[in-house]
């Protein structure tokens, strides 16, 4: 994809551009990957910034890193003293719990009766059931729905696990 990305902003020459990746391009083939497009963009013609932001510091629940690119055509930050800065961390960590606090009533989803019976054992209010991927082979299987005492639930509202 990176071939593409960097055929198009030659073509279009944009004032800036902003490209983000999985965390591992970081360290893909110790690091060279990543030089190489950094690379690249500077010689087409970008002061080029980049950094691994996580999504937890910026009130969303979800913990996924994520490396973020940021260009900026070097015509402009000569003439215009334009530069970049990342925005800093929220200072707070959401939970599952304070983004769902005013998520309105809703009937949900409707599933097979097959799953709905495993569904209805969960108690109400919840969220956690535990689904398995069970490894077969080369593949993974169908998810699997348990509800046993001895499984792990996930507490979503307190952001941690509990037995």
């Amino acid at each position: 994809m990176f071939y593409y990305y960097s055929k198009i902003l030659e073509e279009l020459k944009p004032k800036m551009f902003l490209a983000e990746n999985v965390r591992g391009l970081v360290n893909h083939d110790k690091g060279r990957t990543l030089e190489t497009m950094l690379k690249v963009f500077s010689e087409m013609g970008y002061v080029v910034k980049w950094k691994v932001l996580s999504a937890l510091n910026y009130d969303v629940a979800q913990k996924r890193e994520r490396i973020v690119i940021v260009g900026i055509r070097k015509d402009l930050v000569e003439s215009h003293n334009i530069s970049y800065k990342f925005p800093e961390s929220y200072g707070r960590t959401l939970v599952l719990k304070d983004v769902l606090k005013d998520v309105p009533e809703s009937d949900g989803a409707s599933y097979p009766e097959s799953k709905k019976k495993y569904l209805d054992l969960v108690p109400a209010g919840d969220i956690g059931g535990i689904f398995l991927m069970i490894w077969q082979g080369n593949t993974w299987g169908k998810v699997t729905f348990q509800v046993e005492e001895e499984l792990v639930w996930l507490d979503a509202y307190l952001g941690k696990s509990r037995h």
